[in-house]
This record gives C-alpha cells, structure tokens and sequence, in this order.
C-alpha cells in the first residue's frame, strides 16, 4: 500500500488496495477507508444540518429581508440628505459650553486692552480646559470673565465729653440733736442737829447753761476739669464686582476661534 498526497487539504484519503495483495493482507486498509468514510459522512451530516438552518432562516424571513432592501433602495436618497442635515446642524443643536474665568480682573485694565488682546486671554483660558480635537465642530463656548473695581472711601467717628470732675452724690449733711445735761455730782448738807442730812445733787442744775440742737453740710469741690475727645479718622477701598465680560468662541476648524 502507498501513501498519496491530498489534492484538497479538507478531504480524507481513502487508500486503493494493490490487486496483488491478498484479501487477508488487505483487512487493515479497508478497515481505515471505511472509518475515513464514515467520518467524512458525520462530518457532511453536520453540515448538512447548519445549512438546513440557515435556509430555514432564509426561507422565513426572505420577503422582509427584500422588502426592506427595496425600501432601502427606495429611501436611502432621503435618508442621505437627513444625514447631511443632522452633520450640518448638530453643532447648533448642542448646547453651548459655559465656562467662568477663575481670575478676576480690573475694569480700567480690561478695557484699556485692544479686542483682539482681550480674546487672545480667553483663548488661552479655553485651552488650558478643552481639547478643540475633542469637540464636535461648530461647538460654542461662552467665556464669562468678572470685572472689578476699587471704590476708595473715608471713615471718620468722633465724640466728646466735657469731665467736670465733681464728685457724685452731692456732698454730706450732718446733724446733732439737742444733747442731755452733764452730770457733776457734788455733796450737800442741810440743818442742824437732829435734822442734819447729807445728799448729792448736780451741779450743773445750778448753772444757767443751755443745750440746743446744731446741723452742718460739707461738700468735695472739683478740680482739674478737662474736655475729653475721642476720634478715628480712615481712609480705606472696597474692591467690587462691577461687571462681567462674555466673549463667545466657536470650534472652527478644530481651533477655538472668537466670533
């Protein structure tokens, strides 16, 4: 027996039987020829059945498959032109991009620079936070930038107060009630004899002194007086958001580019 080489790759070789061999010596290659054939015909067999599905497949569903080719046919010029509309006008139908400058700057200083130096800054700004490759063309961005101002102002406050240093309260009043009649004891003696005795009497009984009643008043008398003034006197500035700026830019060409 010889081996052969395939003339397709896919199929399986089935090998001839020399009419010289014996029935006998032939046995192994008709055993291989018959399992290369029966594999050839499981293998046609699954095939077979994948195909089947498929025009089943087919069968089913060809008469929409042909109708909606014919409706593409039929409307693909239409639908090309609503393609072209949506490309032309789908950067209108995006919203603009708002973006709020994170810098304030001077109101005198803003405009004292020309238009195209005011854009430059805002361009810039723009770049440092959106790609322009990776925006649809036509996109809109707003740019808002605040201007400010330095309003100077004074602040003046001033009180007086004349301090006259009197005491408060007044003053003090005294007064003494009229007092009791000292006491000075002196001895005594009367009569004579049986009708002798000795007392004690006071001696101011005997005087002709008078007690009355005095009242008095003293007051502190204030010296040094002075005017007293206190006062702030300030000059200062309050820095205010006196206007903001909207610069507009559009995506043309892949570059941010001011309108």
């Amino acid at each position: 027996m010889n081996d052969f080489e395939k003339i397709t790759p896919t199929c399986s070789n089935v090998y001839l039987i020399d009419q010289n061999f014996c029935v006998g010596n032939s046995l192994n290659t008709i055993n291989y020829n018959f399992s290369s054939i029966n594999f050839s015909i499981s293998s046609l067999e699954q095939y077979n059945q994948d195909w089947y599905q498929l025009y089943t497949i087919f069968t089913t569903y060809s008469s929409k498959w042909i109708k909606t080719a014919t409706n593409i046919q039929t409307f693909s010029a239409k639908w090309i032109d609503t393609s072209t509309t949506v490309q032309n006008l789908s950067s209108r139908w995006s919203k603009p991009i708002v973006l709020y400058h994170t810098q304030m700057q001077n109101l005198s200083t803003w405009y004292s620079l020309t238009t195209s130096a005011r854009c430059e800054y805002a361009k810039n700004f723009i770049n440092t936070i959106l790609d322009s490759k990776k925006y649809s063309p036509d996109q809109i961005v707003d740019v808002v930038i605040y201007l400010n101002q330095n309003l100077p102002f004074s602040f003046y406050f001033g009180r007086k107060y004349n301090e006259t240093c009197i005491p408060n309260g007044g003053g003090i009043s005294l007064k003494c009630e009229k007092s009791g009649l000292p006491v000075h004891g002196c001895n005594r003696s009367s009569g004579k004899g049986k009708n002798y005795y000795h007392y004690c009497f006071n001696a101011y009984e005997q005087c002709g002194k008078t007690r009355s009643g005095q009242s008095a008043s003293a007051s502190c008398v204030g010296t040094g007086g002075r005017l007293l003034s206190v006062g702030i006197d300030r000059k200062a500035e309050d820095k205010n958001v006196a206007r903001t700026d909207l610069i507009r830019f559009k995506n043309i060409n892949m570059t941010w580019t001011p309108l």
